[in-house]
């Protein structure tokens, strides 16, 4: 793949739920976890347009309780140039796609949280560590699932009664 530009960005589905334990109490001892999925993909050879799906997952888990679950699915359309292989494709979209999508997810997730009356520290910067790619995921063609880390805690917040400023 000689060049790629991104032509279109979208959120395709979106679902919360926010239970009515998280609207109010302590969170201090609540897990933040976030990851996301590459669901699939396509490469139009005749277009020249790599597609890809990528699905994000937000929880908040307080023990074995899960009272804030946010999900987005994004679809991410890059123009692209050059001889494409799967493998390639593949890898482009697994290590690429994810950071273009992933501030709108982030966004998703705050404002959802909002419009709820919560509030929460941001999902954390997601950070890909530099590695060197072996000839074996160079030339596989399989769909790759990561999960962003280290999970943070959720900073305690004090409460507040309601019309106080």
């Amino acid at each position: 793949m000689a060049s790629a530009r991104l032509a279109d960005l979208r959120l395709i589905s979106s679902r919360s739920e926010v239970k009515p334990e998280a609207l109010e109490g302590d969170r201090s001892d609540w897990e933040l976890k976030a990851g996301d999925e590459l669901v699939d993909w396509k490469f139009e050879h005749d277009k020249g347009r790599l597609r890809a799906r990528i699905s994000f997952k937000a929880e908040c888990i307080d023990g074995r309780k899960k009272p804030i679950v946010v999900k987005g699915d994004y679809l991410v359309v890059y123009h692209v140039e050059g001889e494409v292989d799967a493998a390639s494709a593949n890898l482009f979209v697994a290590r690429v796609a994810r950071f273009a999508c992933y501030p709108y997810f982030r966004t998703l997730f705050a404002t959802l949280l909002g419009q709820s009356n919560i509030v929460l520290p941001p999902l954390p910067v997601l950070k890909e560590v530099p590695r060197r790619i072996t000839r074996q995921e160079a030339t596989s063609s399989r769909v790759t699932k990561t999960t962003m880390k280290p999970s943070k805690k959720v900073a305690k917040r004090p409460s507040r009664a309601r019309g106080q400023s």
